[in-house]
């Protein structure tokens, strides 16, 4: 072996790297294989680079000898003889049964090497399988090698969320993946990762159309239901390159970066439809007609007078609600707060009492025109409501109190100007409690002499307080317990988006150019299919946990390489698979994956 320089040229620039090579006899002639990209080495000289490539040939036949005088060349044999080990085990190691000897003679000595993950990759990549993924993109034009990197990219956002850099150093020297999907990847440049990842947006809206179409074959999934609804994310940077990057109301409270919304329509198993990216600061309302339109022409087989529209209040309008009534589609949407209700409205049921998930809520429907209002009585929210009603009326009182304590201090706030914008600040501040508060200011000669507060509409304000909602639907025919539990659906929005910002790092986003961005969301969304099978398919196996609680359990499981010395001086690498935990084997299980994942491997080295 020997290490060879190559250049490439990109942008006007020659970089040069370094290969480990080794020359080899083919049926076409004398060729040189390629075993691993070794980067831009600190080694100037022929000679410096030959030591390095014998030192790692010597250390990966298990020759240790004395180490190389020089610490440099000693550290990176250190550095690349196991990763030399890995690539031979999987191009040229042969399958060994669990009865047959792994050594020919005595062993002197034995060592483990480095362990790399496979637990969290098998339980992804039978997610990949399952979907149909590899053959999908195939249908949509990709090749076995984007394929290949495709299942890298999203695989790799599932099991070890980051970027691109760092998912490219993952899967050449921490992960298994290489030998689940069959491929090399040390040949692998970042250049190649962007590369497909612009041919996965360019061809988005098929991959969702055929992937839920495969989902809806694998679960029984009726298509009924349309859950809606919308987060936005912030990037890192000034975002200048990205049309889509502006700034708004982040739900991350990160109101100092450009921001991009997110838009996902569910069905009511929680498996993706649809995605969406808008621009930062678009508002809400506007967006659910052209998302049900879209799903519309998708979907044009289906009458629009079977399909229900699920959305919060941040989506309603009235505008909105009448469009989708001249389209033909159902909705259950909540109310704003103060529902007004015709006085000629017709009652409907007395009240019942629904549960879901511990969750017990007095409903009411009364009928309008056009409409069922369903009144809702929850104790658990007016609990809640109520804490956060204490909590700002006492933070509002105190900083009430401190304006008026800062007129009997020599240097506090008094003119007249100046406290009336302190109290408008504070109004700002607890808009919600405010407008309960009737607040005089006594001024003279422009300086406040006092200042009183007292409480007004509290009526009102129990009213606000008091864990009561509304939810108005198009169906006529539904019970008061179907229209309820079908609004509740929404959570599996809620749940969505939790796993894409927390355990998927959607957030943050840190390209800056407009399809990057968009190619970084649609891996996530593509990442979340994998993780809603596998969980789905957990649950039906009575194991709940979620996606982050799995990647735990799986963590460990892993494939260790041996090292086994031989008397004679001959040197054997034994990979295989550590036996699983009673948890990791239970996951496995419900999943169908054998507990070893990989057949065992072994690799003889004789001495030099």
């Amino acid at each position: 072996m020997y290490i060879k320089c190559a250049k490439r040229s990109k942008g006007g620039r020659t970089y040069v790297y370094h290969q480990l090579v080794q020359a080899v006899r083919t049926p076409q002639g004398p060729r040189q294989k390629i075993w691993l990209n070794l980067g831009k080495l600190p080694l100037r000289t022929p000679e410096e680079r030959k030591a390095l490539a014998c030192r790692i040939e010597e250390l990966a036949s298990g020759q240790e000898g004395f180490p190389h005088p020089d610490e440099r060349i000693e550290a990176l044999a250190r550095h690349f003889a196991p990763l030399l080990v890995h690539r031979m085990l999987v191009e040229e190691g042969e399958e060994v049964g669990s009865a047959e000897p792994l050594t020919r003679s005595p062993l002197q000595d034995f060592r483990s090497g480095p362990a790399r993950s496979i637990g969290r990759e098998a339980v992804a990549h039978w997610a990949w399988k399952r979907l149909g993924l590899d053959r999908l993109l195939g249908e949509v034009g990709l090749t076995e090698r984007q394929r290949q990197v495709a299942a890298l990219l999203v695989i790799g956002r599932t099991v070890k969320p980051g970027s691109e850099r760092s998912l490219f150093r993952w899967a050449q020297e921490e992960s298994a993946i290489e030998e689940l999907l069959g491929t090399d990847f040390q040949q692998l440049s970042p250049n190649t990762l962007y590369q497909v990842l612009d041919r996965l947006v360019e061809r988005k809206e098929a991959i969702e159309e055929k992937l839920y179409r495969r989902e809806q074959d694998l679960f029984r999934l009726p298509d009924t239901l349309v859950l809606y609804d919308l987060t936005n994310t912030f990037l890192e940077g000034t975002g200048k390159r990205n049309p889509k990057a502006r700034h708004g109301h982040s739900k991350d409270g990160r109101h100092d970066c450009p921001l991009l919304t997110l838009g996902l329509a569910l069905d009511g198993e929680g498996f993706v439809r649809r995605s969406q990216l808008f621009s930062g600061n678009t508002a809400e309302v506007t967006t659910l007609l052209e998302m049900v339109e879209a799903l519309r022409s998708r979907d044009g087989e289906r009458p629009a007078h079977e399909v229900t529209v699920v959305v919060d209040r941040g989506l309603v309008s009235e505008e909105n609600l009448k469009a989708l009534r001249q389209r033909g589609y159902h909705y259950v949407v909540m109310a704003h707060r103060r529902l007004p209700l015709p006085e000629d409205a017709e009652p409907g049921e007395p009240v019942k009492v629904v549960e879901r998930a511990g969750e017990r809520v007095e409903v009411r429907s009364v009928r309008r025109a056009g409409e069922v209002v369903l009144v809702c009585q929850s104790e658990r929210r007016r609990a809640k409501e109520q804490a956060m009603r204490q909590r700002w009326e006492s933070r509002y009182e105190a900083e009430l109190e401190r304006i008026a304590q800062g007129l009997k201090r020599p240097k506090g706030v008094k003119r007249y100007e100046k406290v009336l914008k302190r109290l408008g600040r504070l109004q700002a501040l607890y808009p919600s409690i405010a407008t309960y508060y009737e607040v005089e200011v006594r001024e003279e000669n422009g300086v406040v002499r006092s200042l009183r507060w007292h409480k007004v509409h509290e009526a009102e304000e129990e009213a606000r307080f008091s864990g009561q909602y509304f939810l108005r639907t198009s169906h006529q025919d539904w019970s008061e317990e179907q229209i309820w539990k079908t609004y509740v659906l929404l959570t599996e929005v809620e749940e969505t988006f939790r796993v894409l910002k927390e355990e998927l790092v959607l957030r943050p986003i840190f390209h800056q150019k407009e399809d990057r961005a968009e190619a970084h969301v649609f891996v996530s969304v593509l990442a979340y299919h994998l993780v809603h099978a596998i969980r789905t398919q957990l649950r039906s196996r009575g194991i709940a946990h979620k996606w982050k609680t799995l990647r735990e359990i799986l963590e460990m499981h892993a494939r260790l390489t041996t090292q086994l010395r031989e008397v004679d001086g001959t040197t054997t690498y034994v990979r295989n698979t550590t036996e699983p935990t009673f948890r990791q084997r239970a996951i496995l299980d419900a999943l169908g994956i054998p507990p070893q994942v990989l057949p065992r491997r072994r690799l003889t080295m004789s001495k030099a």
